[in-house]
Order: C-alpha cells, then structure tokens, then sequence
C-alpha cells in the first residue's frame, strides 16, 4: 500500500483525533478504520513516530486527569475521553511496532484481536480508575491520581512491542534485557534468565512485569535488533 500524500494524512490525523474511535468504527467498520491508521503509521519512522505519540498521550493524560482532581471535568466525562484516547493511540503504537521492520505489512484480523484484547483490559482498568476516584481514593491526594495516570503511557510501548512480536517469525530467538543501572524487580531478572524465547513462548513483555517497566527492560533478537 501506498504512502499517503501530506494533505491526506493531515485531513485522516484531524479526523482520528476529532472524531472519537468507536464512532469512526461505527460508521467505516473495523477494518476500514485500522486499515486506515496503518496507512497512516506507514507515512512516519515507526520509532520516530511513537515516541511522539508517547509523550504527546503522556500530556494528554496528565492534563485531563489534572482536570479531574480539580473538579474541572467529572469523572465520566473524564472516563469517555480517555477510554477513546487509549484505543486511537494503543492502535497507533502497535502498528508502528508491526511496521518497525516491514514497512509493507498488511492489516489482518489478528491484529484487529489482539489489539482489541489489550485495550479492552485498559479500559477496564481506567473504569476502576474512575470508580475509585468517585469512591474518594484521590481525594487530597491529586499526585497519587496524577502518577497512576502515567502508568497508562507506558501501556503505549506494550503495544509498540506487541506489534512488534507479531510480526516476528515463530523460529526467531529473542532475549529479555536488563538495563544496567536500573532498579530491577525480581520478576524481570527473572524473565532475563529464563530466555531465550520465541514469538510464543515469550510470556509478556517489557511494562507488564511487576515494576510496569520503570526498569528499563527491552527484548532483543538474535540478530541484536533491540525493542
């Protein structure tokens, strides 16, 4: 598939970030609406591209939840903004991983799912994240709602990394990858030693052991291409 031309990514860009997500399923049908970010993702560097989307969600999130713990916003407002938020933006880090070294790949149903599956256990738990603060959990506490709600844009390089696995081949050996210097959590050290793995037999990734990647982990191929 083709690159897009400026004008037309420009004009999708404004569409996706206008028109909430489930909307744009509604109206165009699942495959057109991820077949459609695909070809978006395929116009930027996919590492280039994802760092910027990671901070600009990390602003993003920071700034609506600082809305909320200020009471300028109510928390279901706050819930269906972000719920939108986490799927465009959780879909765009998992397709520029897919595109990380195929920049041809095409959208199949198989994505569609596991992206799905991902960003519904996100939603889930932003919904508890909502609840608890109705429930008074944040109350005079707005750094503790503030720091949770990091936690979300470190999901985005999950996804990155997701996108990148599924496209790997089944015989491709990876290595999990300590961060010298960083404080390590017992459940990354050891996922260190019990590698290598392949695409199935990995069992998560990077940002989804106990630390939730404040220690610097990252998978590595045999090859030495780093994620």
């Amino acid at each position: 598939m083709m690159k897009m031309n400026r004008e037309v990514a420009g004009l999708i860009t404004f569409i996706l970030e206008t028109v909430p997500s489930s909307q744009l399923i509604q109206k165009w049908g699942s495959t057109l609406f991820y077949s459609t970010v695909l070809s978006l993702q395929r116009n930027y560097p996919a590492v280039r591209s994802f760092k910027s989307l990671e901070k600009d969600f990390r602003d993003y999130f920071q700034k609506q939840t600082t809305l909320l713990t200020t009471n300028q916003v109510v928390a279901n407002n706050w819930f269906s903004d972000l719920r939108d938020r986490i799927h465009l933006d959780s879909t765009r880090a998992y397709l520029s991983g897919s595109l990380y070294e195929d920049r041809k790949v095409t959208f199949n149903t198989s994505m569609q799912d596991e992206i799905e599956r991902r960003v519904g256990e996100q939603t889930s738990y932003l919904a508890s994240f909502r609840d608890e603060f109705n429930a008074g959990k944040y109350k005079g506490t707005p750094s503790k709602a503030l720091w949770r709600a990091g936690l979300y844009a470190s999901f985005l390089a999950v996804m990155f990394r997701a996108g990148w696995i599924a496209k790997q081949a089944e015989d491709t050996v990876i290595f999990w990858r300590v961060t010298p210097g960083k404080e390590h959590c017992g459940e990354c050290l050891e996922l260190e030693m019990g590698g290598p793995y392949t695409r199935k037999t990995l069992p998560k990734l990077p940002g989804e052991a106990t630390c939730r990647g404040n220690c610097g982990c990252y998978l590595e191929t045999k090859q030495g291409k780093k994620v």
